[in-house]
Parts: C-alpha cells; sequence; structure tokens
C-alpha cells in the first residue's frame, strides 16, 4: 500500500467518524427529549399490583372526582402488611349527603345495593363490618373496590374526600 493511498483510507476514516458522531449526538439529543418527556409523564402514571380495581395502569388526573370515578388515597392497616401508608385505588361509591344503610353485611347507598362485606379476609383473619345508617357526613365518602373482596370503606368505613386524587383507568 502506498502512502497517498493510507492517506486516502484514513482520510475516509475521519468521515466515517465524524458522520457517526453527528449521528450520535442526534441520538443522544433525542434520547435526552424522549426522558423529558417520559419524566414529565411519569409522575401522573401509577401501575397497581391488585385485582381490588379493574385496571392495572392508572393516570392520576388534576379534576375532583365524582361519584363512580376510581380514586387515589393513603391509607394503613395491619392487614395490607406493614404499617406504612399504601397508596390505595378504590371507586368512589358514596357521596357527601348521600344515605348509607347497613343491613347485614350489605351497604345500600340511596337505596342501591353497592356492596356485601365478607367475614374473613383470604388469610382467614376476621373482618370487623363497618356500619352506619344515616346521611355520608360532608368531608367523607365511601370507597369500594371493584373485585368483591377488596378491602375498602366496608370494614375501614369512611375516608376523607379532600385526601382522594382522581384516577382514570387506562389499561
Amino acid at each position: 500500500m502506498k502512502f497517498t493511498e493510507f492517506r486516502a483510507d484514513v482520510h475516509d476514516g475521519f468521515q466515517f467518524a465524524k458522520a457517526n458522531k453527528v449521528k450520535t449526538t442526534k441520538r443522544i439529543a433525542l434520547l435526552g427529549l424522549l426522558l423529558a418527556v417520559i419524566g414529565l409523564v411519569m409522575p401522573n402514571l401509577v401501575v397497581t399490583y391488585t385485582d381490588s380495581v379493574d385496571y392495572n395502569v392508572l393516570w392520576k388526573s388534576g379534576k375532583a372526582p365524582i361519584k363512580g370515578d376510581l380514586a387515589f388515597f393513603p391509607f394503613q392497616h395491619e392487614y395490607l402488611g406493614d404499617t406504612e401508608l399504601k397508596l390505595l385505588t378504590k371507586r368512589l361509591r358514596c357521596m357527601p349527603g348521600d344515605r348509607l344503610e347497613t343491613k347485614g353485611r350489605q351497604h345500600y347507598c340511596n337505596g342501591v345495593l353497592v356492596s356485601e362485606a365478607l367475614y374473613k379476609t383470604i388469610r382467614r383473619q376476621p373482618l370487623t363490618l363497618f356500619e352506619y345508617n344515616g346521611d355520608i357526613p360532608n368531608g367523607m365518602v365511601f370507597m369500594l373496590g371493584d373485585n368483591p373482596r377488596s378491602f375498602d370503606s366496608r370494614y375501614n368505613g369512611f375516608i376523607k374526600y379532600d385526601s382522594l386524587t382522581r384516577a382514570v383507568g387506562l389499561l
């Protein structure tokens, strides 16, 4: 190989490296933009691993929840495995001013059956029934999971409305 041919090969190599550097820079910029968009979106995206509601991927909405909406709220109970606060997802079934009645182990909201309470958990722990007959107080709501085995207001009573964040089911 002659020196001039070698120089041509080296020159082509530099051009190739320069082209690759431009492509790499564009890819890094695109990846950075994608990560920025994901970073903006991710705080509102929640993935659940429970059968309590019919959705596993939910979106935190900025709107106030209304009856029938899914909502997140902080909660803790020994039956949930530890004493740390958990973010639960349930459906808002009864609002302030609605009439909640307990008949046997069934709960009625404005005369419509909304739940039937179980006697024990899957682990055979006894479940204490929340009993109430009257109008739901201001600032409180009755929350139920979509699954009949959900651990919800049937056993824990009212949840503070101002602790709720509306959730929209995606998947």
